[in-house]
């Protein structure tokens, strides 16, 4: 292999949030590790998405044709304005945004009209 370097392996990386009335965070890692995830944090709805330490964190961590897994949209941001900062955040670094309840939210399939693409 003179030079040529193995290709980096996709991280498949959870997100998990709970808040009233949604999914525990333990039934949503069961759904997260079912779907790939390999690293999975998790945290309670304590307000805004600027106080989501934890996702800071594991989008600070994102690299390259990773991809951020979470359950549903809601579980990433409680409006659209704050799913696009977050989309636009994963995009930047070449990463891919999946949701798995919700289909429209998979920006590795490059379609036309995916969130953050």
């Amino acid at each position: 292999m003179d030079g040529l370097m193995a290709p980096r392996r996709v991280r498949l990386l959870g997100y998990a949030r709970a808040s009233a009335g949604s999914l525990t965070i333990e039934r949503q890692r069961e759904l997260l590790v079912a779907a790939g995830a390999e690293r999975i944090v998790a945290e309670a709805d304590i307000g805004s998405y600027r106080s989501r330490f934890e996702l800071g964190r594991l989008l600070d961590d994102l690299e390259l044709g990773d991809v951020l897994l979470v359950t549903s949209a809601d579980r990433l941001a409680a409006s659209v304005s704050a799913l696009v900062k977050v989309a636009d955040q994963v995009r930047r670094v070449g990463a891919h945004l999946r949701a798995l309840k919700d289909p429209w939210l998979d920006t590795s399939l490059g379609e036309p009209g995916a969130v953050g693409r």
